[in-house]
């Protein structure tokens, strides 16, 4: 999972508050690369460095385009931000179908994550975030596999008020570090109709 990173390697704005005093409620997006390892062992250094500096590039874009924040980058790992959970979920959207036209134009360079979404309370630190919730983002990736965009059962509450989201049947997963185990949904992002960025949660 991400840590602490250097100041000169945040891209990110303030972070939200919810103008109470107390922590904001954010929608936390976590992407991995799945074999990053094996590619760069594939393609070289110098290589696999350029492939994923576009993917970086096409992440922060994509992130902006749907109103969040890039918040830590470190290696192949990425946590992104949201002020309303439906943009966090159309921006993974939006990736997955972007990496899927990628390598269908270059089979070779082709980027394959998991990602996983969670929404909730976390503490503005910095320019970065901390709290509970920011891990179990990061731990739902873990157990998603390629290709796949899992969310937690709060995230599916919120998408719930909204038809444009198709989820899977839940199931229960356990996670690093959690004493109960977690009920995760599966975004399946390739019966999505076209999204556009719009406010809300």
């Amino acid at each position: 999972m991400l840590t602490a990173l250097r100041e000169s390697e945040r891209h990110c704005a303030a972070p939200w508050t919810s103008g109470r005093g107390e922590p904001a409620e954010v929608a936390f997006l976590f992407s991995d690369v799945v074999g990053f390892t094996r590619m760069t062992e594939r393609l070289g250094d110098f290589a696999a460095h350029r492939v994923m500096a576009g993917h970086r590039a096409v992440i922060a874009e994509t992130a902006r385009r749907n109103r969040g924040q890039t918040v830590e980058v470190r290696g192949d790992g990425f946590l992104l931000a949201f002020e309303a959970t439906q943009n966090a979920m159309r921006c993974a959207v939006a990736l997955q179908r972007e990496l899927a036209r990628a390598a269908s134009r270059r089979p070779a360079d082709a980027i394959r994550v998991r990602m996983g979404l969670h929404s909730g309370p976390a503490i503005a630190e910095g320019e970065g975030y901390f709290g509970r919730n920011v891990i179990l983002a990061a731990r739902i990736a873990g157990r998603a596999g390629p290709d796949e965009i899992l969310v937690s059962a709060r995230v599916r509450e919120l998408a719930r008020r909204s038809p444009e989201f198709a989820l899977g049947e839940g199931r229960r997963v356990s996670l690093k570090g959690f004493a109960a185990r977690q009920q995760v949904f599966a975004l399946d992002w390739a019966r999505q109709p076209a999204l556009v960025a719009v406010g809300g949660r």
